[in-house]
């Protein structure tokens, strides 16, 4: 039976991570580079973002969810927590 959940829980995993980089390959003028636990790029009016991946064993953090900054002066502004790579770059387009 475990063996059943687990192959269930990859398919699902497989599938969302699919769905996900759809969505992301729509956003052509902003996009995010880096490795799978951090990723930088820029908003449209050019600020400086960083999208930190969730790690550890959570269901969030096999699809992709992180956290979205965004650096203001010398700081960095939490824009929203447990947010998709796609939501981040939807973000990105409108600011």
């Amino acid at each position: 039976m475990d063996r059943f959940n687990e192959l269930a829980d990859r398919i699902k995993a497989a599938a969302q991570e699919r769905k996900e980089k759809e969505k992301c390959a729509k956003f052509k003028e902003v996009k995010l580079e880096g490795s799978s636990t951090i990723q930088t790029g820029f908003t449209k009016q050019g600020k400086q973002v960083m999208f930190e991946a969730c790690t550890g064993l959570s269901i969030q953090s096999r699809y992709g969810v992180g956290t979205l900054s965004v650096k203001e002066g010398d700081e960095w502004k939490v824009i929203f927590t447990k947010g998709y790579p796609s939501k981040a770059l939807a973000w990105m387009m409108k600011n």
